[in-house]
């Protein structure tokens, strides 16, 4: 429904505006939304390996979310939303034989033979294996990933190697690239927040809710409300103040509970942390067409902003953090999520600019697209909430 929304947006629109620069505009906008609703429900999926290299052992440590896991094997037998102590010793068998499957490692070119020694569903709704290789003789460790191509399309693994105590590898693996070699040098500093900064782009780009909710929240930036009728701002600096306000708040806010979280000095439920966020761009959008928050829209960006910054602490602490990685994970992930902000804010902000004069904006783009936002964040809330999966079974 969205694609075709920006089908006709297009059509309407490009038959208004002349000139090349305004179709690079449009053809931006139009991307931003196409992309976003390629996800129509969950992100594709993040799970994470770590591992411990020692003399005589390999100890891996392999994280999924429930439902990545369910994708292959049904462990909520009775439906209702929920997992049981029974449920998990019901699949047991089922569920470790998976864990042998899902990773593969060798040194020297054998394979080695690993066996499962700890199953734990924890309360963040995670499977959790712990598995025991003993360790051969040779040269070079190499970690391969077989269960990634099985799961959601776009399905990643983070997976932390250590030697001695020391990160000696990171990698992100996907459907592309399932196999890593372990080094035996440790990462500098400098290393490790590089690759979360990378993991905190990566994330924002993918996160749709968290996408969709800062668009919805600038696509009025550059109008104002005259007699509850939106009306095109007059100058461009009134438009980057609202949009400074805007992205500031929101990026203040997820910073703070991102960091409380990270250092568990807070800690809620991620399925109610998840619908809140599905809230929010429902509430953002609605707020679009039938505008309830028409002053200072930067505090229900902030109050908002503190549910997202839970939402981001879910996917970095799903990465394997230890106590000695904590603060360079949360500075570089932290910097990777306001690059990636800024890259989406970059995207809008000429947009909006340029089209604020159009009726299309205001009355296609602006009302027409939140109430498809709105669509698409309330099937993410009914998904979450009742911990269905609505779009898939459809698309099957």
């Amino acid at each position: 429904m969205l694609c075709a929304l920006c089908s006709v947006l297009c059509a309407v629109v490009e038959s208004r505006i002349q000139g090349l620069v305004y179709r690079l505009i449009l053809t931006s906008l139009v991307a931003v939304f196409g992309f976003s609703s390629q996800s129509f429900a969950h992100d594709p999926g993040l799970s994470a390996a770590e591992l411990n290299v020692g003399n005589r052992s390999i100890l891996l440590v392999l994280t999924f979310a429930r439902r990545d896991v369910e994708l292959l094997h049904s462990i909520d037998v009775d439906a209702d939303g929920q997992i049981s102590a029974f449920e998990i010793s019901e699949s047991e068998t089922q569920l470790l034989a998976l864990a042998l499957e899902s990773a593969e490692l060798e040194v020297g070119g054998r394979r080695l033979e690993g066996s499962v020694y700890g199953l734990e569903y924890d309360a963040s709704d995670a499977l959790r294996f712990s598995i025991k290789y003993p360790r051969a003789p040779g040269a070079g460790i190499r970690f391969s990933a077989p269960i990634i191509p099985r799961l959601a399309l776009g399905h990643r693994q983070f997976v932390n190697a250590r030697q001695g105590g020391k990160v000696v590898q990171t990698a992100v693996l996907s459907a592309a690239n399932i196999d890593m070699n372990i080094g035996v040098q440790p990462m500098s500093i400098w290393q490790q927040g590089l690759h979360y900064t990378r993991e905190g782009i990566w994330h924002i780009w993918i996160g749709f809710d968290h996408i969709l909710f800062l668009i919805a929240m600038l696509l009025p930036a550059a109008l104002v409300l005259v007699n509850d009728r939106w009306q095109p701002r007059n100058a461009f600096k009134p438009t980057v103040v609202q949009v400074v306000k805007i992205v500031s708040a929101f990026t203040l806010a997820h910073s703070i509970t991102l960091a409380l979280s990270v250092f568990d000095l807070i800690r809620l439920n991620p399925a109610l942390v998840e619908s809140t966020i599905a809230m929010s761009v429902i509430f953002a959008a609605v707020n679009n067409v039938r505008p309830f928050v028409q002053d200072r829209i930067w505090l229900m960006a902030f109050a908002f902003g503190l549910i997202h910054g839970l939402g981001f602490a879910n996917v970095l602490s799903s990465l394997g953090l230890s106590a000695d990685t904590k603060g360079i994970a949360l500075l570089g992930f932290n910097l990777g999520v306001e690059l990636g902000q800024l890259a989406v804010v970059a995207a809008v902000l000429p947009c909006i600019y340029a089209l604020r004069n159009r009726l299309a904006y205001r009355v296609v783009l602006l009302r027409a697209g939140s109430v498809a936002i709105a669509g698409i964040a309330c099937v993410w809330l009914v998904e979450r909430a009742a911990g269905l999966n609505l779009v898939k079974p459809l698309l099957s």
